[in-house]
């Protein structure tokens, strides 16, 4: 039997969750249009220039159905793994971030989770890709920086994404170390996934 003020507590929760849900679930992602990105470039380390470019963001609805029967059982072993309890993926947000002259596809999703008790936001970057002649400009940091800036705006409770073991696996193992990420070999669907991953909102 519960006594009052457990009962007001579990009243809150309910609440709170309820609450949570609606907002969340319903309401767009915060992000700006375009973000600018500095960078200096020149002729073998000398006359180095400051140059930017705007980064473009496509911030789509959010969307309560999943791309494919796959979605939510991949999503939910990955946070699983990370320590994350999942009940149920309730959809997701879709960002792209395009400047095609320094970048390739930078995509992202941003799927809205039920542990049972709140509801939050963990983000997968699918692709990330700077072209070859800009990189190791810090440009890459840098869209690394914006997104953990639009997961903090968002409720987002970790950053990840899996890394190819094809090309230079090392090369962006140490990428995203050296931005603060966790490297983890995460075996999802009985294969051996290498992923980043980063705690963002600690207090979600």
């Amino acid at each position: 039997m519960l006594c009052i003020g457990e009962k007001l507590g579990v009243r809150y929760n309910l609440l709170n969750f309820i609450l949570n849900r609606t907002t969340m679930e319903t309401g767009p992602l915060k992000a700006d249009r375009s973000y600018r990105i500095e960078y200096k470039k020149g002729f073998y380390g000398l006359f180095k220039r400051t140059k930017h470019f705007d980064l473009k963001v496509e911030n789509c609805e959010f969307d309560s159905y999943p791309q494919n029967s796959n979605l939510g059982s991949d999503v939910k072993s990955h946070l699983h793994f990370f320590g994350i309890h999942v009940e149920e993926i309730l959809g997701y947000n879709f960002i792209k971030m395009h400047e095609w002259r320094h970048t390739g596809s930078i995509n992202l999703y941003v799927y809205l989770v039920n542990d049972g008790l709140k509801i939050f936001r963990a983000l997968k970057i699918m692709d990330m890709c700077i072209k070859d002649k800009f990189q190791s400009l810090g440009i890459g940091s840098q869209v690394l920086r914006l997104i953990e800036e639009i997961s903090k705006k968002n409720s987002v409770k970790c950053i990840y994404g899996v890394l190819e073991k094809n090309g230079d696996l090392e090369r962006r193992k140490n990428f995203y170390f050296n931005n603060g990420f966790r490297i983890e070999e995460n075996p999802v669907f009985g294969f051996s996934n290498i992923c980043a991953v980063k705690f963002v909102n600690s207090s979600n």
